[in-house]
């Protein structure tokens, strides 16, 4: 073993550069942490960078309200968004039945690769019950209204917000998302790509209490509509993201992630070569 980590120690001695990485360019390792005193660190409640590469957890980086994602079916893989899950069928990211705050206002991004679109409202993220299909907020891609849309689906039938047609592209990454303000569901204004593409919201609306059931990536809680695609990261907060912010964002998704040393990408890239070799062992 310590043959092993020796080995790992020069590997990251040769193979990394100079510099320190900041910005960041790709994703940051394991080990990475948020600067809380960045500006789009703050209402941060939930950071799934996935940046495990293997193994059936996904950290939370932020771990407040919200758990890591215990990984059933999805599988790793490695894109030019670094790693990333690859969702097909039954796969689901379970991150908890923790009791979960009715925030006022939130701002809900992922960076998602969809295969393929239908008339299912295929779940990117999802605050669900044992009733998915009416007591759920849930960021969607769909077909239901306009080809290759994006649908917030909160509470019941009738009380949903769609984009504009064709704000995702499909077999390419798109950063998706949507704010919503006072839990009005008038108040949705839905992005992709770091611009605005709503199309519609409804008049009113009585949002269900999401205090009452658990957060999931990539399905819903009966894993009966799955994304067909992949995801590399998603973000949650509890306050409305300016439009500016949101292009930050699209432009920059790591700039809350602290700064590291050469010191410090070494360090993480023994630690993950390490855990990698005990899992498939």
């Amino acid at each position: 073993m310590r043959k092993i980590l020796l080995a790992l120690l020069i590997f990251g001695l040769l193979v990394l550069p100079c510099e320190a990485k900041t910005p960041w360019t790709s994703k940051p390792p394991i080990g990475a942490q948020i600067d809380w005193s960045h500006p789009l660190s703050r209402g941060l409640v939930g950071c799934w960078l996935m940046n495990e590469k293997c193994g059936s957890i996904s950290n939370n980086l932020v771990n407040a309200y919200f758990g890591n994602g215990v990984i059933t079916g999805a599988t790793w893989g490695s894109s030019i968004k670094g790693s990333k899950l690859l969702f097909s069928g039954t796969n689901i990211v379970n991150c908890g039945n923790k009791i979960i705050p009715n925030m006022t206002n939130q701002t809900w991004l992922a960076m998602v690769y969809p295969t393929t679109i239908d008339a299912t409202n295929r779940r990117v993220m999802v605050i669900d019950d044992t009733t998915p299909a009416t007591n759920r907020t849930a960021l969607t891609v769909t077909n239901t209204v306009v080809a290759n849309g994006i649908r917030i689906a909160i509470t019941a039938t009738g009380t949903n917000s769609d984009s504009i047609a064709n704000a995702v592209n499909l077999n390419a990454w798109n950063l998706i998302g949507f704010t919503w303000k006072g839990r009005d569901i008038s108040q949705v204004n839905i992005y992709s790509n770091g611009k605005n593409v709503t199309a519609s919201v409804p008049g009113s609306a009585t949002a269900w209490n999401d205090s009452a059931g658990g957060f999931r990536i990539g399905n819903r809680q009966d894993a009966a509509a799955p994304l067909l695609g992949s995801i590399a990261f998603c973000y949650l907060y509890n306050r409305v993201l300016s439009p500016s912010e949101i292009q930050q964002l699209y432009q920059e998704p790591y700039c809350f992630i602290k700064p590291t040393t050469d010191w410090d990408m070494i360090k993480a890239a023994v630690v993950g070569g390490v855990r990698r070799i005990f899992l498939i062992q």
